[in-house]
């Protein structure tokens, strides 16, 4: 832990309020099916894992082990074998993984929310709990249908991670809706120390044509900058450690076996996921690297953000397309000592060549 985060305080009561709200949902529950572990098997090397996503994960595991939870199934977006969920797990309860993919974003073969879809249809009065989300719908018909299908099932918890996730989610459904922070919080302070920045700023900015790009601008000129879109490789990419290396080895390999596979699924299923933890370890240390590589930090990336706050970096935050960086970050961070709001590229970057001027 880095005793110096001026919010350590903050940081520490987030961890535990996660704690509460976790052991609260799972109702005395001591196992538990862990469900949608972001997998990039068919796109790797092109993409990368995000840093955020895995960071989710290892926080939703971290809970588990302080509860003293067991999880008897894990599987990734698009290797859920309902064979092997129903052997492990026929009563559940079944927990599906957060992060910024709760509506119609993101719906394609194979996804978050494919998954998502089929559980509640599939496990109606099973206790299903949606782990701390993004609630994002463009289109009505679809919000409508989803409340539907939560409503059919008769019981799901609904974590929201934001207040207006929140206010989206009771807009279209009835149920159990419950505002929680992100789980990467769950992890608590990270230390970083030990590293020397290289670069005076990390620009952090989704690509342009992704749904949650917002045009603000690049850096400002005349700064030794490094510009990060960190689900894409880096021009330099660290080495990973070697176990979390061969664990991606194997995770790409197999997982592209299993997505073809229902077969294979629902009996390799373990060896797969004994993956996921050394795996998320080596990309979440790429994350922490980049971001620890630099003085000061501009990011439109919410775990940009919840990462810096965690590793004691001061930096600006920008929102993305649809509002969901902005309201976490006035529901949970606008009080952090490291974190200044800008409403836009122009004060991003004022207040960054005001931080690099002044220390």
């Amino acid at each position: 832990m880095n005793s110096t985060n001026p919010d350590i305080k903050l940081l520490c009561e987030l961890k535990s309020r996660l704690d509460d709200d976790v052991r609260d949902v799972l109702r005395g529950a001591k196992e538990v099916a862990l469900v949608n572990f972001h997998n990039l098997a068919k796109s790797y090397p092109k993409r990368m894992w995000n840093p955020g996503d895995l960071a989710i994960w290892l926080g939703a595991k971290a809970v588990l082990r302080r509860l003293g939870v067991k999880i008897v199934y894990e599987c990734a977006m698009d290797t859920y074998s309902p064979q092997a969920l129903e052997r492990a797990a026929p009563r559940g309860p079944i927990l599906l993984i957060g992060g910024g993919d709760f509506g119609d974003m993101y719906d394609f073969p194979g996804s978050p929310q494919r998954t998502r879809m089929d559980l509640l249809r599939s496990y109606q009065g099973v206790p299903i709990v949606q782990l701390p989300i993004a609630v994002h719908f463009r289109d009505e018909a679809y919000a409508s249908s989803m409340g539907q299908a939560i409503a059919e099932h008769g019981d799901v918890v609904v974590m929201v991670r934001d207040r207006i996730s929140e206010r989206r989610a009771r807009a279209h459904i009835a149920g159990d809706i419950r505002l929680t922070p992100d789980m990467a919080f769950a992890l608590g302070p990270l230390d970083r120390s030990s590293c020397v920045p290289t670069v005076d700023l990390t620009w952090m900015a989704w690509r342009p044509g992704d749904d949650e790009y917002v045009d603000h601008g690049g850096p400002p000129p005349d700064v030794d900058t490094q510009m990060v879109e960190w689900t894409r490789p880096m021009p330099a990419e660290r080495s990973w450690p070697w176990d979390a290396a061969l664990a991606r080895l194997v995770h790409i390999h197999l997982g592209r076996l299993l997505i073809r596979s229902s077969y294979l699924r629902q009996h390799l299923w373990k060896p797969y996921a004994l993956t996921f933890q050394p795996l998320s370890r080596g990309g979440l240390e790429r994350g922490l690297d980049i971001l620890a590589s630099s003085r000061y930090v501009v990011t439109g990336k919410l775990h940009g953000h919840i990462l810096c706050l965690m590793l004691g970096i001061p930096h600006s935050v920008l929102d993305n397309s649809f509002g969901k960086v902005r309201g976490f970050y006035d529901t949970w961070t606008m009080n952090s000592h490291l974190a200044t709001w800008a409403d836009d590229g122009d004060t991003a970057r004022r207040t960054a060549l005001e931080y690099l001027n002044r220390v």
